[in-house]
Parts: C-alpha cells; sequence; structure tokens
C-alpha cells in the first residue's frame, strides 16, 4: 500500500452505504486551511485501470471536492473483492463519531451480515465484538434493533438507543402477553371450568402443599398472593350484637402471633424457591402485627418497599364503636425477586373497593373480586402462574380465571371449596349448559 496524490476526477464513489454525510462545514474550514491531514483509502477500479474505487473518506474527499482542489492524497489498496471494500467502509463508519443510534445499528449488522457469507456459521457475534473491540451485549443490541427497525421502522424515530430497546423489550412482551393469553384460552376452552377449579382448590395445610410444590421443582410462580389469618378477633365478632354473621365465620383457623412468625417464616422461604427467577409477593398483615411482619420480611430472601399499600374500604367496620374508630383500610406489602417489573407501571399504592354485602359473602374474610382482578394485573400477565397459599372464599383463583391466569392454593375447610365451587359454576359455567 502507498499514499499517492490522486486526481478527484479519476475517484468513483460507488453505491455506499451511507446516505448522510452530516455537516461538513468545520472540515471544510480545515481542509481550505491545512490541506486533508488524513488520506482517503483507494483502491484500483476493478472494470477500469485508468479510476479508481472509493473505500473510505466519503466525507474528506467531499470536502476536498468543495473546496475546489484538484487532488487528494489516498491511501492506494489491492482490490479483493466487494466484501473486502464493503468491510472498509463500515469498519471506518462505525469508529467515527457522534454516529446516529439507527446508523450504528444498522452497520453493525450489514458488517455481520457480511462476516457471516465471507466465513460462514464459524463466525459469530462474539467475533464481530472482538473485531469492533466492543461488548458483546453492546453488539448484540445493535443487531436486535436493527432487525426490530426492519419490522418497524417508526421505532427509528426514538430519541436513543436506550427509549428504542425498551420499546422493543415492550413488543416483544405485548407479543408474548398475546400468544401466552390465546394458549390460556385455548385450554380452557378444552376443560370444564368447574373440574379446572376443584383441581386449582387444594384442602389441605399451605406449608406442606409448598413443601411438595418444591419437592416436585415446582418454579412456575409469577405471583404470591398471602392472606394469612390474622387479627380477625373471632370470638368478639361472634358474640357482637345485631351484627351480621358473615358465611363460614365457624370454620375460620386463626393463629397466634408466635405462630404467624414461624409460618410465614417458612412461607415465604419456600415461596421463594418455588417461583420464576423473577416474582412478586403480595403480603396482607394487621397493622398491630406491622413490626412482626416487618421481622419476618427482613429475615427472609424477599426484597420489599419499606411503604404498604393499602385496600380502601370506603364503609369501615368496627367492633367497639363508642371508643375506636371504624377501620375503613387493609395494609399488605409488596415483596420482590429478581428484577420482576411491574406490570401497570405507575399505578398508585391505593386500591379502593366496596367490602361488598356481608350476606353474599362465602368466607368471613373475602376481598372483593374486583380488588383481586385489579391486583393480579398490576403485577402479573394472561398465562402467568399465581399462587395463593390461604385461599378461603377462592376469589384469588376466580379473579385468575377472568384476567386468563393459572391459579392454585389451599384451604383447610372442604365446606370453604364447595362454596367457592358453586361461584365458579356461576360464573364460568359451561357454554352449552348456559345455552340449554
Amino acid at each position: 500500500m502507498e499514499v499517492r496524490e490522486i486526481p478527484i476526477r479519476q475517484i468513483e464513489r460507488g453505491e455506499r452505504f451511507r446516505e448522510d454525510l452530516g455537516d461538513l462545514t468545520t472540515l471544510i474550514d480545515s481542509v481550505r486551511e491545512k490541506g486533508l491531514l488524513q488520506p482517503i483509502s483507494v483502491c484500483p477500479h476493478p472494470s477500469d485501470n485508468s479510476r479508481y474505487l472509493l473505500l473510505a473518506g466519503e466525507r474528506r474527499l467531499t470536502a476536498c471536492q468543495r473546496v475546489g482542489l484538484d487532488t487528494v492524497p489516498a491511501l492506494v489498496r489491492e482490490y479483493r473483492g466487494e466484501i473486502d471494500r464493503r468491510e472498509i467502509e463500515l469498519i471506518e463508519n462505525l469508529h467515527r463519531k457522534e454516529m446516529h443510534w439507527t446508523e450504528q445499528a444498522a452497520l453493525t449488522a450489514e458488517l455481520h451480515r457480511l462476516y457471516q457469507e465471507k466465513h460462514g456459521q464459524e463466525w459469530t457475534q462474539r467475533r464481530l465484538a472482538a473485531l469492533l473491540g466492543r461488548s458483546l451485549g453492546d453488539v448484540n443490541q445493535d443487531l436486535k434493533l436493527a432487525d426490530a427497525i426492519q419490522a418497524v421502522p417508526e421505532l427509528g424515530r426514538a430519541k436513543g438507543k436506550k427509549e428504542a430497546l425498551t420499546i422493543v423489550r415492550r413488543l416483544e412482551e405485548s407479543a408474548s402477553i398475546a400468544e401466552r393469553r390465546e394458549q390460556v384460552l385455548a385450554e380452557a376452552a378444552e376443560f370444564d371450568m368447574v373440574e379446572i377449579a376443584a383441581d386449582n382448590y387444594r384442602v389441605g395445610d399451605a406449608i406442606e402443599g409448598l413443601e411438595e410444590l418444591a419437592r416436585d421443582g415446582f418454579r412456575n410462580a409469577r405471583l404470591y398472593e398471602v392472606d394469612p389469618p390474622y387479627a380477625i378477633d373471632i370470638a368478639r365478632v361472634k358474640t357482637q350484637k345485631g351484627s351480621v354473621q358473615p358465611t363460614g365465620l365457624s370454620e375460620y383457623h386463626e393463629v397466634s402471633a408466635a405462630e404467624l412468625r414461624e409460618m410465614l417464616g417458612k412461607l415465604l422461604a419456600l415461596a421463594y424457591e418455588a417461583s420464576q427467577p423473577d416474582a412478586w409477593l403480595i403480603l396482607w398483615y394487621a397493622s398491630k402485627n406491622e413490626v412482626l411482619i416487618r421481622a419476618v420480611l427482613e429475615a427472609s430472601p424477599w426484597s420489599y418497599h419499606p411503604v404498604p399499600a393499602i385496600w380502601v374500604k370506603e364503609k369501615g367496620v368496627c367492633l367497639n364503636p363508642p371508643t375506636v374508630l371504624a377501620s375503613c383500610y387493609e395494609p399488605f406489602f409488596v415483596c420482590r425477586k429478581g428484577n420482576a417489573q411491574i406490570v401497570r407501571q405507575g399505578r398508585s399504592n391505593v386500591f379502593q373497593y366496596p367490602i361488598g354485602d356481608p350476606k353474599k359473602r362465602r368466607h368471613p374474610t373475602e376481598k372483593p373480586l374486583d380488588l383481586m382482578r385489579d391486583l393480579l394485573t398490576t403485577f402479573a400477565h394472561p398465562g402467568d402462574t399465581v399462587v395463593c397459599p390461604f385461599l378461603g372464599s377462592g376469589n384469588t383463583l376466580l379473579a385468575c380465571y377472568h384476567e386468563n391466569m393459572y391459579g392454585l392454593g389451599w384451604d383447610l375447610e372442604e365446606a370453604h371449596k364447595v362454596r367457592f365451587l358453586e361461584a365458579v359454576r356461576e360464573q364460568f359455567g359451561k357454554k352449552e349448559e348456559s345455552d340449554a
């Protein structure tokens, strides 16, 4: 290779990958004042010995033309074919400053394609990253963005690579959600929902059930909704004069504070093991047990937001009106595993739903179905698996069915399951039954 002064009129640009040369003002001023300090690169034209083909330096060549120079210093290389010419052009452009992210992505993808054409299966993204002196992750992102722009050209309007990658992830997630939702609907259509619900609602101890899931290698849970029996003071509710006694009151099994600490410690560890790498856990608690609950969470593998969320009931419940204000809310902690992301990002931590008619409730501590649907769709997608260790009324499972999610859980009382299955039959009876 040698540097020569070559007449500009003898240099042919050929078809170039780069279209926008950007602002040439500073470069033109520099060439006018000091001449061209960095030679361009050319090779003999493959079909015309009297001419040269530009390899790299189109901005510099254009600046020299606009200044009015007749010749330009050029590094003359041997012509080694179209792939070699493209490699030189692309590599040079990839190392220039202030390149737009869309250009970088397109150039990286084109260079990867050329090397795959040249080297076949031996060529990898890792080798491309080494060639360009960039990280493998950075190269992978560029290749993903280049493919995405081909499919969705509007993506190129993103302000930067970070914003574009966020949009791509959302598009991928939306496609995945739609696919999972269709799968759930197709599976549900093939079975009697009452049969599915009967299998999902398991009568037994939640800790034993979770231990069995862990032994079986279950790792599917995306969300745990944990509502342990706590601080209801069932004895007082039963004896309160003039009160409407909720269905199932005699079947309610409340635990002491000491029992609650031990039970939740085991449950949180088991739930963490029997869940996906990125998962959520909702933990309801009584305000008087908040110190205990925080201590249990601190000792668990879950991370949690220290500010609790609340369910506002609109109308309060009070067992001693002369001395105590009516309680109108219940708090819960939102716990996180891995890099779990909230689905409905930006939603407030206040969930406001009426408590419902006590006469129509199937369980003394039943939470509204609409509340449970809101909670599930805030943290999980259609097709995700939700586990509820303390099913009670079963409204968490009903919410799963309405939102096209999978659900399972446990309760100690068969009577609760029977009432739950009646609700399933009412809401999800077979189509042929409803048409009859």
